[in-house]
Order: C-alpha cells, then structure tokens, then sequence
C-alpha cells in the first residue's frame, strides 16, 4: 500500500490491487505511468542509455540493438529490448497490421508456425469483428438503405435467412444499433480510444461480457491462481469473520496491461467500490478505498448470510428433543395411565421460547479450535461414603437388637431403613456406571461418525454456551417438558416428587455437599437448504452436545456447562460439500452481469483448511482457475 502522497489515483490503485491480488502483469501496467521507468547511464550510447532506449522503439533498428545485447551479454537490456520491439509478437507494428483484413490472417499463421497460439487468436479474431455475421461492417451496413440489401445478400449467401430478413427492416436496425451488440458499440470497440469508451459503457450497464470483449481481441481470458488463502477469525459464533486475503502467482491470460486493466474496473464494480473511488485524490487513494477491506466485507456479508441461515434453521434441529422425549415415554413409562394421549406437538409455544433462547445462546458462544479430548466422559465423581454404609450396618444391627426386646415394628421398620442405607452405595454405583456407559458409547458413536468423513482426529472447534444463555435454556426446556412431555397428571406429579426429592436423598445418601454429573447426549445439524442468493444444500454434522451439572444446598440441580464440538473431519467435510457444489455453479444465474458470457463460467479449486491457532482458521484454494468466453 506505501503508495506517494502526490502518486497519481488510478496508479495507486493499480498499486493497492497488485499487492493485495499479486497480479504479476499489474507491474508493467503501473510502470509505464512512472516519469522515468528507467535509469538512464551517461553514456547515450550504452546499454542502458536514452539513444540506445529510444532505438529500441524503431522497427528493425531494435533488431540490431538486439544483436548489440546479444554480443555484449547484457540479458536484461536484451529481454527489454525484446519485449518492445515493434515488429515483435507484442510490438505496436504488428498490432497495426493485425488491425489490417487479410494481413492480420497472414500474422496468425506466422504467429502460428512461431508457436504465439495466444497471439495469433489475437490476430485472428479482428477479422471476425469485421467480417462475421454480427461483425460491424454488416452491421453497419444494415443501417444505410441499399447498403443493407446488400448485407441481405450477404446472409443469404452464408444460408442464413433469419439475419438476411433482420438487415431489410431499418427500423429494428436502428433501434439496436446503440445496444452492447450495436453496429456502433461494435465500431467504437475496433478504433483505438474509442473502445476504452464502450468498456465504460458496458461497465455502467453492468455487461461484463461485453466489456471485457470491448478491450480483448481474445476470444476468452483464463483467470488462475497457484493459491488463494482466506484467513478467518473464530471468536463468537456470531462474530466470524474474514480478516485476511493472500494470493500466490494469481495472473490472467492473456497476459496484457489492458486485461489487468479491464479485471481491475470489474473488480472495482463488484465490490462496489464506485463511491469510494471518488474521494479526494489527495494521500493515499489505494489506502483510502482499502481494496482488501472491500473484498473482506463482501466475503463477510456473505459468511454474515450463510450464518443466519444456520441459527434459523435452529427450530427445525431442535425435532430431534421431540424424538428423544418420545422415545424414553415409551421406554420408561410403560403404564397406560402415565402415557400422554397422542404424539408430541412438533411446534408449541413453549418450543419456539427454548428455540428462541437457543438461537440467541448458539449467536453468543463461545469458539475455539481445540483438542476434543478434553469433552471425554470424564471419571467418575458421583461417590456414596463408606460412613453411609456404616450408618446402615448400624441401624440394621439396632432393629436386631429390637427383635430381641420384642418390638417387632419398630423392628421392620429400622431394619428396612437400615437395608436401605447399606445397599445404597451399590445403588450408587449402578447408577454411575449406567451414566458412564451411556456417556461412553456415545461418544464413540459420535466419533465413529465424524471419522466415516476423514482420519479420525480428537481436534476440533469447540464452542460453549455462555452461563445466562444456559439458564434461559434450562428455563424454556422445564416450560416444554412441564406443558408439553408430562402431559398427564400422574406423570406430572411423580417427575415434580421426584425432582423435588431425589437429589435431596442422594446427598444425604453420599453425605457431600455437592455432587457433579456430566452427560452426553448425540445430536446433529440436520441437512438443510441455505436461503442465500445460491441455493446450497449443506451436509448434516453430528454434534456431541456435553451437558456439566451439578446438586448442591438443598437439593437444587444446575447446568452448569454446555459444550459442543465438530470434529476437523467432519468440518473438512462439510465445506468440501459446499465447495463442490459451488463449482457446480453458473456465475451467469449468480449475478445478471455474467449473463451474456457465451459458455456457463464455473470457478474450479481445490479447498483444505488449516488451523493456525486456537481462534484463526485458514481457507486455503489450490489451483484455482475460471474461463471467460467472451460474446
């Protein structure tokens, strides 16, 4: 970006563009605005000197000074003198014969037999401009009267009646001669000046195609990139975003100044820079407009849209409570006057408050990239004391002793609670492993499922559930059991004893203040169709949802964690899903401005993702290539 302060605007920007894209042409172009692109010698007469320079622009002397170069070894004022030779295969001289019908023909062969296949279609194709059926001289013709007829017979010696009928109506003709494909849109492109015009033009009607065909006399441009690297900050699920772009050996061919400088101005366009560009050029144009910045906010509007979709798409995930809750009623509660009548309601107020409560929770998480491991089942902490044990042994031992004195209720009853105590820990115990095992089998359900996408991997992007976020959540979740789940009274009654007073007994039982319980519970981003401008059908990702509670007081049960991760496999995954699809992707149904591109424009890539740290994602496209066939 360290452009001069007096450097002039569209050069600066040129500048800005080269270094945030690496367009390798971009140097030359910027070069020939310099006052004094060389360092001239003393010598007029040297290598390096301005009789020298100057000689290098005169046909066949530069191919003495050619020679001159050759002989003394100097390889630099060789290639130079090359590169402007103006009877060489870029030289202006040739350019002007290839402007020339049936000359230009004759320079496509030659450049042809010299192996210049981009050159000699560049030769070629001014005939084509001339000549075709759509070509400006029948254009113009058809726009005089008696001119036109004899386009008429034009087309209707190349058999084709259709165009020989449209050259005798003047009016129609007339009516499209200021149109992209006009006879004198098309006349202005082939005169120099005049064709910088009509990309403007087409630029401010949004014709791309044509723009590009104003400038190129190409029949398609080829964009490719070695690499494209999008780095990407993970923060807050709902604060994302792209911060940083890199390129390497991104160019476009053919490759020449005017191409670079027609994929500026359409960049320009896209990003619709068009206000910024109007700034005062005082300072630094290129830091004013801030090329990447533009291109990270359209990335970001886009990823900002994709992400939305995502959290709305939020109530449809959540039928997966309504299948678990089902499922354990039938499991669980087999007595026909605990079943609730019916199927659960898959929408409800209460569900659409735990919906809502969720979205807000999943836009404010918590993200980090980071190993999976750490959201293992851990080990056991649910423990009953040997003095709880005791306790029983002992009570037992007392109703003994009042079997002896002869009180026999009193008897049963202190034997009873005494069995109770003593059988406790083993209560306990089967309750722990019946977690454990739980919490174990699936987590490794789950990892299984993330490995069937790639290598089996513990890492992954972490994200956890701020603590207010969780409280609504547990909120909304007891509305929807209490008014939807436990829909019968004797159901409602026991969960409401059992809620009441279990966790009450099982500290006492244990005889601690606080018991920790950690569960795990399986569950997916269903598939789902994004409602962004393309539509993408994205995969499902299985999600292990760790849910850290704890008992404490006076029996009081709180969540206190929540934690989710998605594996690197299955992230990989998932975006080489929508990678595949967007490559599958017409530019011409994206955006209007592509559509009179003659063949579908697809832009090809090989996607891998890369963690940098804990917070900063790395989208890296290998070979990224796009044709461009112009109209």
């Amino acid at each position: 970006w360290g452009m001069a302060q007096d450097a002039d605007p569209f050069v600066s920007l040129c500048g800005a563009l080269e270094q945030t894209f690496q367009l390798s042409a971009m140097v030359d172009f910027v070069d020939e605005f310099d006052e004094n692109p060389y360092d001239f010698e003393e010598n007029p007469l040297g290598s390096d000197g301005i009789l020298t320079v100057m000689g290098e622009c005169i046909p066949f002397l530069n191919n003495g000074i050619q020679l001159v170069h050759s002989l003394s070894g100097d390889d630099k004022a060789l290639q130079r003198a090359q590169e402007r030779n103006p009877i060489g295969t870029n030289g202006f001289v040739t350019h002007l014969l290839e402007c020339i019908p049936g000359v230009g023909d004759g320079i496509a062969v030659l450049h042809d037999m010299n192996g210049e296949h981009v050159a000699a279609e560049r030769a070629r194709s001014l005939t084509g401009k001339l000549l075709d059926k759509d070509g400006a001289v029948l254009q113009l013709a058809e726009l005089m009267p008696g001119s036109n007829l004899v386009a008429a017979a034009v087309h209707g010696i190349r058999g084709d009646p259709n165009q020989a009928g449209r050259a005798l109506c003047l009016a129609d003709n007339w009516s499209r001669a200021i149109g992209a494909d006009g006879a004198f849109v098309k006349a202005a492109e082939l005169l120099p000046g005049a064709d910088a015009i009509a990309f403007a033009v087409h630029v401010q009607n949004g014709d791309y195609a044509h723009a590009l065909r104003s400038i190129s006399r190409a029949s398609c441009l080829r964009v490719e990139a070695r690499k494209v690297a999008l780095h990407q900050r993970y923060l807050r699920f709902g604060c994302v975003s792209f911060f940083q772009i890199d390129t390497e050996e991104l160019g476009i061919t053919p490759k020449t100044p005017i191409h670079v400088v027609g994929v500026v101005n359409l960049i320009m366009d896209i990003l619709q820079m068009d206000d910024a560009a109007q700034c005062s050029s005082e300072g630094n144009l290129a830091a004013r407009i801030g090329v990447q910045e533009s291109v990270m906010s359209c990335l970001n509007r886009s990823w900002s849209s994709m992400m939305d979709s995502v959290v709305r798409a939020v109530p449809q995930n959540l039928e997966w409570l309504v299948d678990f809750s089902e499922k354990y009623l039938r499991e669980v509660c087999s007595a026909p006057f605990f079943l609730p009548v019916g199927a659960l309601p898959r929408r409800s107020v209460a569900l659409d408050v735990l919906a809502g409560a969720f979205q807000d929770g999943v836009r404010s998480a918590s993200t980090r990239h980071g190993s999976a491991a750490l959201l293992r089942p851990v080990e056991r902490e649910v423990t009953c004391s040997e003095q709880t044990q005791k306790r029983g042994l002992a009570l037992f031992a007392l109703g003994c002793s009042f079997l002896v004195s002869g009180f026999l209720t009193l008897f049963t009853f202190v034997c009873l609670l005494g069995v109770l105590l003593a059988l406790a820990p083993k209560w306990v115990q089967r309750l722990e492993d019946l977690v454990e095992c739980h919490n174990r089998e699936t987590w490794q359900r789950l990892r299984e499922r993330a490995a069937v996408d790639g290598p089996a991997s513990d890492d992954g992007l972490i994200m956890e559930m701020e603590q207010h976020d969780i409280n609504r959540c547990v909120a909304a979740l007891r509305s929807y059991l209490h008014g939807d789940v436990l829909r019968t009274p004797v159901l409602r009654t026991c969960v409401g004893f059992m809620e009441r007073w279990v966790p009450v007994v099982l500290l006492r039982l244990m005889c601690a203040d606080e018991v920790r319980l950690q569960l795990i519970f399986e569950t997916e981003i269903r598939k789902y169709r994004t409602e962004a401008d393309v539509p993408l059908v994205t995969p499902a990702l299985p999600l292990p949802v760790v849910v850290d509670c704890s008992i404490s007081g006076g029996g009081a049960v709180q969540v206190r964690r929540v934690r989710t991760v998605i594996h690197d496999s299955s992230y990989a995954h998932y975006w080489e899903s929508i990678r595949a699809q967007l490559a599958e992707v017409d530019l011409r149904t994206m955006d209007q401005r592509f559509r009179d591109f003659t063949e579908p424009v697809y832009v090809a890539a090989d996607l891998a993702l890369e963690w940098q740290n804990q917070t900063e994602l790395k989208f890296i496209f290998q070979n990224v290539r796009c044709t461009l066939n112009l109209p």
